[in-house]
């Protein structure tokens, strides 16, 4: 059975997916600053900060896959958007990487590439358009994956960092529900282990 790690597991995605997670994925290992409020009993947590590369290793030992939902999730000073989601991204993949993880399903943000009208379709190789401190994170981030990917380290998917919440604010035919995240999960991770539905 595959050990798949979920960082950020006390935000609001962690939250929003991680109950839902265990019946396909019982070994799943929750890990953020502090361990969620309503952690269960059945549930594993290991307490890390992605700035530090070795409690990030230690957290990834033993991995096969990620679900990456930890660091700074909105807008705000960049110190600490330095320190949890540039400086602990690049922790986390390079981890990853050393530790041979198989599959990473990154939540990025279209803050990535800003900018474009929302009827306008755009492709992979847009020019990324930060203007806000958070925005060169993702911009940062997707970059050193692209690099990742070409060098087949390991496949990567990133979404919406809405994916599995209520998105008041867009169209609700644009928001990833639970659902349709858990099926994403499925897709990905599945792949890795064909057996994984099996029965």
């Amino acid at each position: 059975m595959p050990r798949i790690l979920m960082t950020g597991a006390a935000g609001g995605i962690g939250t929003s997916l991680r109950k839902l997670l265990p019946p396909t994925y019982p070994d799943l290992v929750l890990s953020d600053l502090a361990a969620p409020a309503d952690l269960g009993k059945n549930e594993t947590f290991k307490a890390a900060d992605l700035a530090d590369l070795a409690q990030v290793e230690a957290i990834c030992a033993g991995v096969d896959g990620i679900l990456h939902f930890g660091g700074y999730s909105v807008e705000g000073p960049w110190e600490p958007i330095l320190q949890a989601n540039i400086i602990g991204g690049y922790n986390l993949f390079e981890a990853a990487r050393k530790q041979g993880v198989k599959r990473v399903i990154f939540a990025s943000s279209n803050h990535a590439v800003g900018f474009y009208p929302r009827h306008h379709r755009i492709g992979t190789d847009v020019t990324p358009r930060p203007v806000l401190p958070f925005d060169p994170a993702h911009v940062s981030l997707e970059a050193r994956l692209k690099g990742l990917c070409k060098a087949a380290c390991f496949p990567v998917l990133a979404l919406a960092k809405d994916m599995g919440l209520p998105a008041p604010d867009i169209d609700q035919d644009e928001a990833i529900g639970r659902a349709d995240a858990i099926a994403l999960i499925d897709e990905v991770f599945g792949h890795m282990f064909p057996g994984l539905h099996a029965g």
